[in-house]
């Protein structure tokens, strides 16, 4: 809901510019008053920078540009299937558990198509149901501790010998405890889970036996992994080009993320997250371009770190969910 404040800030009070646009500053001031709502009102100074985010919307013709998105690294899908196939299964485990608690405290029973309805996302890193993706970091095995780091999802993988070791080189997936953003790993697994979901995976059984809750996750895993972990662990034909960081996400930024995952389930989509160096790089030439001063930009955003209580989140018209 809009707060007192900051609602009457409009057209009529406030003239707008040539070439900047009040939808985008509407939706702008909902998001953050949104989140404000939970820690503090934000200064006017923000609600400036807002509007200076307008002159964005008129240079990409009416609307945010989009926000930098991520592909797989196609060459490194075939070596994770394994570990990926393991922990999707435990973790829709995890889901189905919750579902079935939530149903106990309505006095109902866990129905078989909200186990199928979990499933259809859990390969989205961007839903909440395929968030666990974010946690994951691919690494080599000439990096990774492998016997002693109990981070890795397979710290003692079949195939993996002391000797193959210093021979080859393995990609090993290693779970961080936070949440992360997701980028070109995390979308690498997101790929393995879907390939694997779509053509090789007995879906409806994992949904049944998730549904039913009589095995144990580690031996669920096990009998839909099958395939996918049959075998010795191959090793990589070519070293990597690249390690990718893995970038964790504050607390503020899972909020927002939720809160607009709720947005989109009540039929507001259309809405981008936007941090601090979406922002930099969107605000990248404004200054050649519209004349605007960067310093008032960059104001503008310190004050809603304070108003936020440090959240780095912006809302903005674009696609829904980013980089989820």
């Amino acid at each position: 809901m809009y707060s007192p404040h900051l609602s009457r800030i409009s057209s009529e009070n406030l003239p707008v510019p040539a070439g900047f646009s009040w939808t985008t500053l509407s939706v702008s001031v909902f998001f953050s008053t949104s989140a404000a709502s939970r820690h503090m009102m934000l200064s006017i100074r923000f609600t400036i920078a807002a509007l200076l985010v307008g002159a964005a919307s008129a240079q990409f013709g009416g609307g945010m540009p989009p926000k930098k998105t991520f592909s797989a690294i196609k060459a490194e899908v075939k070596y994770i299937g394994c570990d990926t196939c393991m922990e999707m299964v435990e973790d829709a485990h995890a889901q189905a558990a919750v579902l079935r608690e939530e149903a106990k405290a309505d006095g109902q029973k866990l129905e078989e198509e909200k186990v199928y309805t979990m499933l259809e996302s859990v390969c989205v890193p961007k839903k909440k149901e395929g968030r666990w993706m974010t946690k994951l970091d691919l690494v080599d095995s000439k990096v990774a501790n492998v016997k002693k780091d109990k981070s890795l999802l397979s710290p003692h993988a079949k195939g993996i010998s002391k000797e193959k070791l210093n021979k080859d080189t393995y990609l090993l997936i290693k779970k961080h405890d936070s949440f992360g953003h997701c980028e070109k790993e995390c979308m690498t697994v997101a790929k393995s889970c879907v390939d694997m979901t779509d053509e090789q995976l007995d879906m409806d059984e994992l949904a049944v036996k998730l549904w039913g809750g009589k095995v144990e996750p580690r031996e669920l895993a096990g009998q839909i992994c099958a395939e996918q972990c049959d075998g010795k662990r191959p090793p990589m034909k070519k070293e990597r080009k690249k390690d990718y960081e893995f970038k964790p996400k504050t607390e503020e930024e899972i909020q927002m993320e939720e809160m607009m995952a709720g947005m989109e389930a009540a039929g507001m989509g259309g809405m981008n997250m936007y941090n601090r160096d979406d922002m930099a790089d969107m605000m990248a030439g404004m200054e050649d371009e519209y004349g605007i001063d960067p310093s008032m930009i960059e104001g503008g955003m310190e004050d809603m770190d304070m108003g936020m209580g440090g959240a780095d989140a912006f809302g903005g018209m674009g696609d829904l969910g980013g980089e989820f």
